[in-house]
């Protein structure tokens, strides 16, 4: 795996755990990535982006205690700003079902991560980011994020989106 100098890179956590987001700072910190901004909800995160703030990745719980995490993300890819809109997300959940999955892949999620979180496992999402941007997508009015299929499939004619986007 290719070693990339991150320290340019700046991260959003918005996660509700502080003992979690302690340790999501320190792994970020350890990659090399020094711009890090934390917040435990996401009224908070809806705060600092409100005023189109940039950062070019945001690492999210999906289950708070009051709040979907999903509506978050959901809010994010529909923000007037395009800075803030195509902001690649990483969803982190506890539940790994397959319906938590696909529900933060269609809420516009770019990349899944399970809890207990593993330093190695983020820093390949976060390498795949870069080496395997995904093009944005808007599908009809239903869905703007990150094109959800992970393979090229030959669509008939009028079936295929098209990009909103190229990579941001």
């Amino acid at each position: 795996m290719r070693a990339y100098d991150l320290s340019a890179v700046s991260v959003l956590i918005v996660e509700p755990n502080r003992l979690l987001r302690d340790v999501l700072r320190d792994v970020l910190f350890a990659f090399g990535i020094e711009k890090l901004e934390a917040v435990g909800d996401p009224t908070s995160a809806r705060a600092l982006l409100h005023d189109n703030a940039t950062y070019d990745l945001m690492l999210t719980e999906l289950d708070f205690e009051h709040y979907d995490g999903a509506d978050l993300i959901r809010d994010i890819r529909q923000h007037s700003a395009p800075s803030v809109r195509m902001i690649p997300v990483i969803a982190l959940t506890l539940d790994a079902r397959i319906d938590r999955v696909v529900l933060a892949r269609d809420c516009g999620a770019t990349e899944i991560l399970t809890k207990p979180i593993c330093a190695a496992a983020m820093y390949d999402r976060i390498v795949a980011l870069i080496e395997q941007p995904r093009d944005f997508v808007r599908l009809q009015d239903r869905y703007f994020g990150p094109d959800r299929r992970r393979r090229f499939q030959d669509f008939a004619r009028g079936k295929r989106r098209v990009p909103a986007v190229a990579h941001a």
